[in-house]
């Protein structure tokens, strides 16, 4: 039975074959823009802006919606060797601390003149870009992810919750402004904590809880979702029908999957996990090159099909769901470890790292045809 909805891919910092994707089904792709001046005056555009300016225009010129995610706060990475970082993930333009080389730190995507976090000019600044982001973009990009994972201390670093809502109102505000049209809608996580023990994550919950509220300065158009049950998450991709409902419940808006999917790399070890707390430096995915959890207890191409194919029957089933954007187009060449084939970043793609199509992209294309028409 046809069912329209959002079929879409994230497809950051590849170089993508739109003739594959619109064979596969895909009418969606999830996009960033950064921070976009580079002086107080805001009136020079940063580099990095006109880089992925140009990256939205060329996909939307090639006839595909475009969701992005708004200019992130930042990020917690260990200080190694910023140009590898920087050369695959285009990230931390701004904060370079200074720190022994095992040292991790927080780095800032916003620039200092823009202000401390803490201060009046910080949240102004935020709203008077985003308003010009939405202004540039508008007929080009029709919906938002207000920044990113912000229930999730990697992505707040020091900020209170008070004003992780500050931040993520403030970027609202400014698309809307710039674009009264654009849809926007906040994502988190996933409703229960990374690593095998799958204990529910209180963080995720309350987030939704305090951004979709009367009360809160935004109204949203949407509640976003994460989840990758069966390799960060414990679970089955059956979950997501209680996930979805729990979410709506509290939110009551139409429920897009911001960001899913399987690797297809990696060994299924359950003991391979950590029993005790572990530093926020040591990721034991890329330690161990095993995953914690699994789907039909292997990760291959075939599993990673089967898995795709699942879960876009859910989506296009369930009614609260407006639709999804699967994570990732392309097999990442490396991992932010510098490990080539690691899991953790390696194996998400619909096609491999040199644009081979993979088992999963014919078995999302089947699932596409079959179920939205």
């Amino acid at each position: 039975m046809a069912n329209h909805k959002i079929v879409g891919v994230s497809c950051w910092k590849k170089r993508p074959d739109f003739a594959a994707m619109k064979e596969a089904g895909i009418e969606w792709v999830r996009l960033y823009v950064p921070f976009p001046f580079k002086d107080e005056a805001m009136s020079q555009l940063s580099e990095r802006y006109v880089r992925e300016r140009k990256n939205i225009l060329n996909f939307s010129e090639n006839g595909f919606n475009i969701l992005c995610i708004t200019p992130l706060f930042g990020q917690l990475q260990s200080y190694q060797d910023p140009d590898f970082l920087e050369q695959f993930f285009r990230a931390y333009e701004y904060d370079r601390p200074i720190g022994k080389p095992e040292e991790i730190h927080f780095y800032t995507n916003i620039p200092a003149w823009a202000g401390d976090y803490k201060s009046e000019n910080f949240y102004k600044t935020m709203i008077d870009a985003c308003a010009f982001i939405g202004r540039d973009l508008m007929g080009k990009v029709r919906m938002y992810q207000i920044s990113g994972e912000m229930d999730c201390k990697r992505f707040t670093g020091p900020m209170t919750i008070d004003q992780v809502v500050r931040f993520i109102n403030s970027s609202a505000l400014g698309i809307k402004q710039g674009d009264p049209d654009a849809m926007v809608g906040i994502n988190t996580t996933a409703l229960v904590e990374w690593g095998p023990t799958g204990e529910r994550n209180e963080n995720a919950y309350s987030f939704y809880r305090t951004m979709y509220t009367r009360a809160n300065l935004v109204d949203f158009d949407y509640a976003g979702m994460d989840g990758f049950m069966g390799t960060f998450h414990r679970g089955k991709p059956t979950d997501w029908y209680r996930w979805i409902d729990e979410v709506y419940e509290i939110t009551k808006k139409p429920i897009l999957i911001n960001e899913w999917g399987y690797s297809s790399l990696g060994a299924f070890d359950p003991a391979s996990w950590p029993k005790e707390a572990f530093p926020p430096g040591y990721n034991p995915i890329c330690e161990t090159q095993s995953w914690p959890n699994s789907f039909a207890g292997v990760h291959s191409q075939e599993s990673q099909a089967s898995y795709l194919s699942i879960c876009l029957k859910i989506f296009a089933d369930h009614p609260r769901v407006i639709g999804s954007i699967m994570y990732d187009w392309q097999d990442d060449l490396f991992c932010y470890c510098k490990k080539a084939f690691c899991p953790h970043e390696c194996g998400w793609g619909l096609v491999d790292r040199l644009g081979r199509s993979k088992k999963a992209y014919f078995a999302f294309k089947e699932a596409v045809r079959e179920f939205y028409g």
